[in-house]
């Protein structure tokens, strides 16, 4: 058998592969990370122990001071804001009361999942001696235009005493909850805090598009195709021993 017959059979056993196998791995079920602008906050960069006003971000309906901290290096012997290193960074935000908001350019999607996740910390050296309303009640929020996606607050993830510590906040938007009228609507993150002072670090957004089931008369299809790629390379083989 020539060589030109055997790559020909080669190339079209591949291609008979590849598109039975799109039936099934489509181009759009593979997902990723969002851009999320200033996700960790570390702009503007501030003097140690500064506050700057956050870049990319929007104050909504502030009740008390909400920014940038470059969160300092504690002083020998006083209780240190944070005792095991920042989630990312050497800036967190602050928020002692009201929204930090961010509006993507990203919207949402048909058929999506989406997981938001975001460090979540309460400080070590604020006393409620002198700060009742300290923790705060404080809320992580995923939105679609003016549609609440998801939602996880201080009574989903408890901070265990003593505080000064962050914690993973994961909020999850199944693709069984989509709502069609949210469909296109641009994607907004919302950290909130209701007084003094919660702390945000880290923020991640990933996107992960459901892979399609296939019916029975795709999966016969399938198996069509694989029988059909098995004779075709053993004939293949046949030929190239005779």
């Amino acid at each position: 058998m020539s060589d030109c017959a055997t790559r020909y059979l080669g190339t079209r056993t591949a291609l008979l592969m590849a598109c039975v196998l799109s039936v099934f791995i489509p181009s759009s079920s593979f997902g990723g990370m969002i851009t999320v602008s200033n996700h960790s906050f570390e702009l503007p960069a501030v003097a140690e122990d500064g506050v700057g006003v956050a870049e990319s971000w929007d104050v909504l309906v502030p009740t008390g001071s909400i920014g940038v901290w470059n969160v300092p290096t504690p002083t020998p012997g006083a209780a240190p804001a944070f005792f095991d290193p920042l989630p990312d960074g050497e800036q967190v935000a602050f928020n002692n009361g009201g929204i930090l908001s961010q509006t993507l350019s990203e919207t949402l999607a048909a058929d999506t999942q989406y997981q938001l996740f975001v460090a979540v910390g309460l400080r070590g050296d604020i006393r409620t001696s002198n700060f009742p309303d300290f923790p705060p009640n404080w809320a992580v929020e995923l939105w679609a235009g003016s549609e609440l996606l998801g939602r996880k607050t201080q009574d989903d993830v408890p901070f265990a005493a003593p505080f000064g510590r962050f914690e993973d906040v994961i909020v999850t938007f199944p693709v069984a909850n989509a709502a069609a009228f949210a469909i296109g609507q641009q994607l907004r993150i919302a950290l909130v805090s209701d007084s003094i002072q919660a702390n945000f670090d880290n923020v991640r957004l990933r996107s992960d598009p459901a892979v399609a089931v296939p019916e029975p008369a795709s999966f016969s299809l399938f198996l069509v195709g694989i029988a059909g790629a098995a004779l075709a390379s053993r004939a293949q083989r046949r030929r190239q021993r005779a």
